[in-house]
């Protein structure tokens, strides 16, 4: 997800809602875009981070992407956060991103 799909989101101010569209994704080819659903609040979380990683660059380069890193490549700790943040809600198994957006995609296609 990109600064820019981020910065693009439909506002529905009826519903309180944003709807953002990312369109590169690892199963585009199959599903085609994919879209989020976000409150304000959650919405205003990715704005934050944005800004924060315009303040951190400090006018340097900084990655296109939302989740970020120090070399402004996409980060390669995700996953470690995803396990740790699985583990806080007491799920069993080991997640990867992949069993996850395998897991979306088959749902949304059924």
């Amino acid at each position: 997800m990109t600064d820019g799909q981020v910065t693009k989101a439909v506002h529905c101010p009826e519903k309180g809602v944003y709807l953002l569209k990312v369109e590169e994704h690892k199963t585009n080819q199959s599903f085609g875009l994919a879209k989020m659903l976000l409150s304000s609040q959650e919405y205003g979380w990715l704005l934050s981070i944005i800004q924060m990683k315009n303040i951190l660059g400090k006018g340097g380069e900084t990655s296109k992407y939302v989740f970020f890193n120090t070399t402004a490549r996409p980060s390669s700790l995700l996953t470690k956060y995803l396990k740790l943040a699985w583990s806080e809600m007491d799920v069993r198994g080991v997640p990867t991103f992949t069993s996850l957006r395998t897991a979306v995609a088959t749902f949304a296609r059924d």
